[in-house]
């Protein structure tokens, strides 16, 4: 923003208020247009941060519901089938059943088959951070983002323990001689796939939690 200044001498007390007035005005006139333009900025970038946030915020939310389905319809049956073919290992076909449980094969069921886990973005949180869109929204509606995203992050937390329960278990079954197996080879065997288990069905139990969270941070007006 420039001011000029008069463009000849000031002769009068009155000219000189009068100048003064038009340079007031002036001034007033272009920081109300500068304040205009930065509430209108301001204005679009929290609407774009927000619509970028709940259309992140809606596919984590399938993303997860979809997981949470798998878990209880095929990811803890199939360790309990495991576990189940791990009780019959004294004789040659239970034996063969198991091995098959745990060595890689175009055709064979393996303990690892059909496990999955949500992919979740935080990417638009990220942004928000970043572009200061946070700081220009209401605390209420920041609240429910950051509920949401925290507990997004315990949720990849407890997927991640569950991943390790399961590839511990499958671990020590791909290393083992099945037909030469001790009991306490076995039994050990089924105490990481009955932990993975636990943790699998933690991480169902909580992604209803996480749903409901998304949820209510979807509910902040645009």
């Amino acid at each position: 923003m420039e001011v000029h200044a008069p463009s000849g001498p000031v002769l009068t007390f009155k000219e000189a208020v009068v100048h003064l007035l038009i340079v007031t005005i002036g001034i007033l006139i272009a920081l109300s247009f500068e304040g205009i333009l930065e509430w209108s900025h301001h204005r679009s970038l929290v609407q774009e941060a927000r619509e970028n946030l709940n259309q992140e915020i809606e596919d984590n939310k399938r993303e997860v519901e979809r997981v949470v389905g798998k878990v209880n319809s095929s990811m803890i049956p199939g360790l309990v089938t495991t576990i189940d073919a791990l009780d019959n290992v004294s004789n040659e076909k239970g034996i063969e059943t198991a091995t098959a449980l745990f060595r890689p094969g175009p055709t064979v069921f393996m303990v690892t088959s059909g496990y999955d886990r949500a992919q979740l973005s935080h990417a638009s949180r990220t942004t928000s951070e970043v572009t200061g869109a946070f700081a220009l929204m209401e605390y209420a509606d920041v609240k429910k983002y950051a509920v949401a995203y925290d507990q997004q992050d315990l949720y990849d937390q407890m997927q991640r323990q569950a991943v390790d329960r399961m590839m511990a278990a499958y671990g020590t079954g791909l290393t083992l001689d099945f037909e030469k197996a001790t009991p306490t080879d076995i039994a050990a065997i089924k105490q990481e796939l009955r932990l993975a288990i636990g943790a699998l069905a933690a991480v169902a139990e909580f992604g209803g939690y996480l749903a409901a969270a998304y949820n209510e941070a979807l509910t902040v007006e645009e």
